[in-house]
């Protein structure tokens, strides 16, 4: 993927348009269905148009083998996020009773992530934007796998964070707060022992 720079006019914005409206009217004209899918493509077209330009929108391509993919990114609203199987699968129950986060699940340094970063760091200086930028969402899904073993107040697990990183403030103080107050610190040759002893008291 790269960043796809964009610059067009008025017209182009009103052709959109027109295109749009006339390619639904034919297809009713011809007792058809209009196809969605153009009417999609042509709303998107016309969010680009009305979006060039502005501070904090950006747009990529990535070229497919028969297919060119357009993306519009709004770094205004949210910082960058990815789908993740932690953040879309739910255990309730004894289904899940032990997480182990193996590292700390940072996005790849992609364009898009670039993007958000630069977006970032000329709003709030290079430390604070990184900050929001690429910290801040890594722990917050973080935090959502822990979540996953604790769907409701009764049930109980065993949460291990396997980073040294974890133990830094900066770090720690972005997970729940269930975590930061039981939170031990294990070494490694141990963990199995501690973990075998917290189960125990389940």
């Amino acid at each position: 993927m790269e960043y796809f720079p964009y610059s067009v006019r008025r017209e182009q914005q009103k052709c959109i348009e027109f295109i749009r409206k006339n390619l639904r009217r034919e297809q009713l004209k011809k007792n058809k269905k209009p196809h969605s899918s153009l009417h999609h493509l042509a709303n998107f077209w016309l969010n680009v148009v009305e979006n060039v330009g502005i501070e904090g929108i950006a747009f990529i391509k990535r070229k497919g083998k028969k297919n060119l993919y357009i993306e519009m990114i709004d770094m205004r609203a949210s910082v960058t996020a990815s789908g993740r199987f932690a953040e879309g699968a739910d255990f309730p129950g004894e289904e899940l009773e032990g997480i182990f986060l193996v590292g700390i699940p940072f996005d790849k340094m992609n364009v898009k992530t670039k993007l958000y970063l630069k977006y970032y760091e000329k709003l709030y200086g290079k430390r604070k934007g990184s900050y929001y930028a690429y910290i801040v969402p890594a722990m917050r899904r973080a935090s959502q796998s822990l979540g996953r073993a604790l769907r409701a107040k009764e049930e109980k697990a065993v949460l291990i964070c396997g980073d040294e990183r974890y133990r830094e403030k900066s770090f720690l103080n972005l997970l729940p707060e269930y975590f930061q107050r039981k939170a031990e610190i294990v070494d490694y040759a141990k963990i199995h022992e501690k973990v075998k002893n917290v189960f125990n008291q389940f």
